[in-house]
């Protein structure tokens, strides 16, 4: 798992080959993230990104990116800090 950022934008992105990806937010509760106004899930030439936009405090937690193929399933975690907010 990889990650950078910009001052817009907090990047996340796993480089495996899956059938399906989802990605999870954890804190009280779970939290399958979706495409909306706060973030984007893509894929592009054997990377899944999870781009993170416009990052308030409120989005500091553990990310999950879970892959699952005809294999089996993998899951990745990065810890997201938000600091000077």
């Amino acid at each position: 798992m990889y990650y950078y950022h910009t001052p817009e934008i907090y990047h996340i992105f796993n480089v495996y080959l899956y059938t399906d990806v989802f990605w999870h937010k954890e804190g009280q509760d779970i939290i399958q993230l979706n495409d909306d106004d706060s973030c984007e899930t893509r894929y592009d030439d054997s990377t899944y990104y999870l781009d993170i936009y416009n990052t308030r405090r409120s989005d500091q937690s553990q990310i999950l990116c879970i892959g699952v193929n005809d294999s089996g399933r993998c899951v990745q975690g990065v810890r997201l800090f938000v600091q000077g907010l």
